[in-house]
């Protein structure tokens, strides 16, 4: 009987050696550091612009990182739940930033911040801002930010033991007049290194690339047209907005004397593209300054036009629009 008992026990012991295994060592994390930087360029009549940012976010690519038992963790999810996962905090320093004062015609960049990240693909940064002032033909102004969020989409890497270095690169010119009030209207490029020397070592071209300003008027400040295959967009006088894929006339008075270069009818909606000016790529709601009717009517923007309705005719169908807000 003890005979059986201990062949028992022998067997027992080899059984779960098998199904364990030998203990393996915990893999080391890949790493990799991601260097942000901001820079901007300079607009006649802008003096400062100063945006205050209190956190920074960065958005990985879960699965292909093997972060799917983090994926809808509390830490990951964030205020909006399950939809924020895959957010990682960047920096949570709260800082402020001239953007007047880095001029990239000028080489001119300040560090945003440095971190080791897991090494991976990236596809979006997010910057959280507490608040935008400027200083407008000598008037210091408040600048509203719709939702106090910056979202940069665009990919990127981080590889193991290297350093990524990153330019956040803004249009000034998203400072738009709004009713009685200024918003800025998110127009942000992600730059590498390479991308910021070559645009800088361009600056002086004889035409606009996509996204950069043109001037019939302020021709020592920019080019007098864009580049070939490219639309001029009339931005300096274009008041429209875009709801739900339409585009409206707000009726609003703007006088600055600088476009900007689009690339409308490629079959994308690109950066500085929406319904108003290439409704061609963008029709799609997505695209519009409010992709609801409910984002619309809980802003303070429509309250302003409802002031103004029966004042310009061009504007009634914004109006009738308005008046159905709750």
């Amino acid at each position: 009987m003890k005979k059986v008992l201990f062949i028992g026990l022998i067997f027992a012991i080899l059984f779960f050696a098998g199904c364990t295994g030998p203990l393996e060592p915990m893999p080391l994390e890949k790493t990799g550091k991601l260097s942000l930087s901001i820079t901007d360029k300079k607009v006649v009549g802008l003096e400062k612009l100063n945006v205050t940012i209190s956190s920074v976010e960065v958005h990985a690519v879960l699965r292909e990182q093997g972060l799917i038992a983090d994926e809808n963790s509390d830490e990951n999810a964030g205020e909006n739940g399950a939809e924020n996962s895959g957010w990682i905090l960047f920096s949570s320093e709260e800082r402020t930033f001239d953007l007047m004062a880095l001029d990239s015609t000028q080489g001119l960049k300040e560090l945003l911040g440095e971190k080791e990240l897991s090494a991976g693909k990236y596809t979006q940064i997010r910057l959280m801002v507490k608040e935008v002032k400027a200083v407008i033909n000598g008037e210091e102004v408040n600048v509203e930010v719709p939702s106090e969020k910056l979202k940069i989409v665009s990919n990127f890497e981080i590889k193991e033991n290297q350093t990524t270095e990153l330019i956040i690169d803004f249009s000034p010119e998203s400072v738009i007049q709004s009713g009685n009030g200024y918003k800025l209207k998110p127009v942000i490029k992600l730059l590498t290194e390479k991308e910021f020397k070559e645009r800088n070592t361009n600056q002086n071209a004889n035409c606009a690339k996509e996204t950069e300003r043109f001037s019939k008027v302020y021709t020592e400040d920019y080019p007098s047209e864009c580049c070939e295959g490219l639309t001029e967009w009339d931005s300096g006088f274009d008041t429209r907005i875009s709801i739900a894929g339409n585009c409206y006339e707000t009726g609003l008075e703007s006088g600055n004397p600088v476009g900007t270069c689009i690339n409308c009818g490629n079959g994308t909606c690109d950066e500085r593209e929406d319904s108003c000016n290439c409704p061609a790529d963008c029709s799609e709601a997505e695209y519009s300054d409010y992709p609801t009717l409910d984002d619309f009517c809980s802003s303070q923007f429509s309250a302003t036009i409802i002031s103004h309705c029966g004042q310009l005719p061009e504007t009634d169908e914004l109006c009738a629009l308005a008046e159905t807000c709750p």
